[in-house]
């Protein structure tokens, strides 16, 4: 079955989720276009979402972004509600994914806050056991099929992860714990490789039917 490719526009707050998050879909091959919001000289998401509607440029089918965006010092506000409703009245045919990725579970109030924002869905934190039901949320508003077998890398990666967070929950003093949880490093690979590196692992792209 050929499957038409799907692009999706990704930011996230934090730099290895936001990897993360980026080889879950280039697995199951979509094309991501990535604005890594933690970078100091990111621009703010609404800008460059109306710098491309004035250039008519196309939009991708989806955006996924964290719910921890927000505008630069010194307003600091939260952006994920204005950026949907920009969305809802420019580009309404565009999906949009919240994710909140401090949270385990998705509280009814917060989910009736981003539908009636213009939200597609808001997602929880991405652990071992939701990953699968997620992906195939994700998959399925685009079109595509799942493809499993990749995602099992991504779910060991996971579980490493969650680990590795207990132990150093346990063993580092509270004012260290954020700055150690984030500073997983991430390889950079070339955009024509047929693997993505998230902490060291490959996890194996899956390849677009022509």
């Amino acid at each position: 079955m050929v499957q038409h490719i799907a692009n999706v526009l990704l930011t996230h707050v934090n730099h290895s989720d936001g990897r993360l998050w980026q080889a879950i879909l280039e697995s199951q091959g979509v094309v991501v276009d990535y604005l890594p919001h933690w970078m100091r000289t990111a621009p703010i998401l609404l800008d460059a979402l109306k710098a491309r509607y004035a250039r008519g440029e196309v939009f991708p089918e989806m955006l996924i972004m964290d719910v921890g965006v927000r505008l630069p010092e010194p307003r600091k506000l939260l952006q994920a509600g204005d950026v949907c409703i920009w969305c809802q009245r420019h580009v309404p045919e565009m999906k949009i994914i919240l994710l909140h990725s401090s949270a385990t579970q998705i509280s009814e109030l917060e989910k009736r806050w981003a539908l009636r924002r213009g939200a597609t869905d808001l997602m929880p934190q991405l652990n071992r056991h939701n990953l699968l039901s997620v992906v195939l949320r994700l998959t399925s508003l685009l079109g595509r099929s799942l493809s499993p077998e990749p995602l099992h890398y991504i779910a060991e990666l996971l579980t490493s992860q969650e680990s590795e967070e207990v132990t150093v929950l346990q063993n580092t003093p509270p004012q260290e714990q954020v700055a150690e949880l984030e500073s997983a490093p991430v390889k950079a690979l070339p955009e024509d490789t047929e693997f993505v590196i998230y902490r060291g692992v490959r996890v194996l792209k899956k390849k677009s039917a022509v």
